[in-house]
């Protein structure tokens, strides 16, 4: 019978771990779906600030992630772009970001040296500010 109850026990025991190991794999560490949908709560700057950029010719590229509430990188969102001060354009007046939430875009810069400034905007977000020297 002690064989018999053993041979049971275990049987529970390795049915139990099963049930949970089945419910813990559709769970995530997160609670995104029950506080809400993702929506943009951050724009930081990821590079391409402070550059020098010669007379006439294009930066690096402009880049900033879009975060949301749960700091996660937000894809889809439309960040508008503009030459707030000094000499250049842009290769567009927006771009939208990827899947990790990052977007990019080109300063050209253009025929007069001195401080440029480009802003990166997002509907409902602050803006954030490159600070480039044409030369």
């Amino acid at each position: 019978m002690e064989s018999v109850m053993r041979g049971t026990t275990r049987m529970l025991a390795a049915a139990g771990v099963s049930l949970t190991l089945l419910f813990a794999a559709g769970c995530d560490d997160d609670d995104d779906d029950v506080l809400g949908p993702p929506v943009a709560n951050q724009v930081t700057i990821t590079s391409g600030n402070n550059q020098t950029v010669p007379v006439s010719t294009a930066s690096t590229p402009l880049e900033v992630t879009v975060e949301d509430q749960y700091d996660d990188g937000l894809a889809g969102v439309t960040v508008n772009w503009v030459v707030v001060t000094g000499s250049g354009t842009l290769a567009s007046a927006t771009s939208v970001t990827n899947a990790d939430g990052e977007a990019t875009m080109v300063f050209n810069a253009g025929t007069t040296a001195g401080p440029v400034v480009v802003t990166a905007t997002v509907t409902g977000v602050t803006t954030v500010p490159f600070t480039l020297t044409v030369q």
